[in-house]
């Protein structure tokens, strides 16, 4: 949900602490050959338990999940070239 600059993310703080905490984020700004997407639906897979367990390496805190479905709300110029268009389904 997207409120106000802010929407809502699942992070993992820290590796090897699987817990996941809800919490608020600035909306990021899509550079140039990126889209935005207004995220509906995500689950998380094997991949998102050896992240949070710290088997693969990233920084942290992280957003959980890497798996969803949506909707384009913002991109770049280069993406925007690229044929993508706000309210897409992505």
């Amino acid at each position: 949900m997207i409120t106000d600059g802010y929407m809502k993310a699942a992070i993992w703080a820290n590796p090897g602490d699987t817990s996941i905490t809800l919490t608020s984020l600035p909306v990021p700004k899509p550079s140039p050959n990126q889209i935005l997407i207004k995220v509906k639906a995500a689950s998380l897979c094997h991949t998102d338990t050896m992240v949070s367990s710290g088997i693969f390496e990233t920084d942290f805190p992280m957003v959980a999940g890497h798996e969803g479905v949506g909707e384009v709300v913002d991109m770049g110029e280069e993406a925007r070239k690229d044929g993508w268009k706000v309210g897409e389904r992505v």
